[in-house]
């Protein structure tokens, strides 16, 4: 049975009184008739301009590269501004090796303890200088084949009314892997923030 046959058999069967289909059942197929009816109208409309998948995905890439190319004032002024604010953001995500040099700053108050939910009260949160950039781990993810902290930029985080830093949305600035050959040594990493240590200034 063809595509012709069966939106035919569809109509029929909404006219046919033997039948008596429900309202709903009626509705239903006249819409699968109509959708057939369109998909082979689109199917000759690609046949007659010889239009297949793979010049389709040829014209799509075309459009695409025009329209990237495309000048005008406002991508001009959005290019400008977005240059006086630093350009491009840098690329996050690097992975810490024993070539980073690491550093323990005090501490920080955060809402969020890390790999933990939300909480009503502060918590302490280390403070790691990584390349001359402060960075506090504010996340962790560990499964039975990886383990991984995630370390983001102090200044890259807001804070909330009582002045915490609250859970980051952008993406960490380093990566720390356990299992990673050549990895670094984090000072006092797996202890909690001692009642000697200072808050960082």
């Amino acid at each position: 049975m063809n595509a012709n046959e069966i939106v035919k058999e569809l109509r029929e069967a909404c006219t046919d009184n033997k039948y008596a289909p429900p309202m709903a059942t009626n509705k239903m197929l006249t819409q699968a008739a109509d959708l057939i009816e369109s998909l082979q109208n689109q199917l000759a409309e690609y046949e007659n301009i010889e239009l297949t998948p793979n010049n389709v995905s040829e014209a799509a890439a075309v459009l695409g590269s025009k329209g990237g190319k495309a000048k005008s004032e406002a991508k001009a002024r959005a290019a400008r501004e977005n240059g006086r604010k630093g350009g491009r953001p840098r690329i996050y995500g690097n992975i810490l090796t024993n070539r980073d040099a690491i550093e323990a700053r005090g501490y920080v108050l955060t809402q969020t303890a890390a790999g933990k939910l939300v909480r009503s009260e502060p918590f302490k949160e280390r403070v790691y200088s990584i390349n001359g950039i402060d960075c506090i781990q504010m996340d962790s993810r560990s499964t039975a084949s990886v383990s991984i902290l995630y370390f983001f930029a102090l200044e890259e985080i807001e804070r909330n009314e009582h002045g915490w830093y609250i859970k980051p949305t952008r993406r960490a600035r380093y990566l720390w892997l356990p299992w990673h050959k050549n990895k670094p040594e984090i000072p006092m990493r797996g202890f909690s923030v001692g009642e000697n240590e200072k808050p960082y200034q």
